[in-house]
This record gives C-alpha cells, sequence and structure tokens, in this order.
C-alpha cells in the first residue's frame, strides 16, 4: 500500500494565490509532491502579498529601511516556518487519510481567484 498523500490545496489571499506560479502547481500536481507547492507557493505567494501589505501599510510611518527589513525578514520567516512544518503536514494529513481509508488528489479543480463559479 502506498503512502498517503496530503491534498495540497490551500486557499491564499487573492494577490499571493495569483503569485504562486501556474508552473510551480503543475509540477506539485504531476509529481504529487506536496512539499513542492506548500513551499513554493509560500515563496512567491508571500513575496507578493508582503510587497504589497508592508509599503502600504508602513510607508510614511517607519523609515524606509525599517519597511524593507521587516518585510524581508516576515517573508524569510514565513518561508522557513513552512519548510519546517510541512513534514508535520504529511504525518497529519497521512495520519487523517489512513483512518478514513481514503486518499483523493484533485487534479481537475480550477483555483483560480478569477474563475467563474461554474467552474470551481
Amino acid at each position: 500500500r502506498r503512502a498517503a498523500t496530503p491534498n495540497c490545496r490551500r486557499r491564499r489571499p487573492a494577490s499571493g494565490f495569483a503569485a504562486s506560479s501556474d508552473a510551480v502547481n503543475s509540477i506539485a500536481t504531476l509529481t504529487r509532491q506536496c512539499w513542492l507547492f506548500a513551499i513554493g507557493s509560500t515563496f512567491f505567494g508571500q513575496a507578493v502579498d508582503s510587497a504589497i501589505f508592508y509599503p502600504v501599510a508602513f510607508l510614511g510611518v517607519w523609515e524606509t529601511e525599517a519597511v524593507l527589513t521587516v518585510m524581508v525578514t516576515n517573508w524569510l520567516l514565513k518561508v522557513l516556518w513552512e519548510a519546517v512544518l510541512t513534514p508535520v503536514t504529511y504525518g497529519v494529513v497521512g495520519w487523517i487519510k489512513a483512518r478514513e481509508g481514503v486518499d483523493v488528489f484533485d487534479t481537475g479543480t480550477e483555483f483560480s481567484p478569477f474563475a467563474k463559479a461554474d467552474q470551481v
């Protein structure tokens, strides 16, 4: 029996989700490599989210150098935290799938935030 693999798709904020490149999603779907999707989408998604949020929220309030430092540091911490917790995700999802006896992996779902309602 093959080990259960997590269904890696998660909802992300629209800007970060859009930044999760189709290449990362396609590779993760084709290879069933959840870690690639999880870390890759966090890498790209949090970069875009941080690049939008921190300047809008703090430029003019903090010094530019402080905004850049906090933006890069928080992005790096989020990506590292995702990498650290990916094995935990595998363990928890594998345990749930083994307990339920189900290993569903969707390949035809449209995850675009711009998809029409009947496509989702």
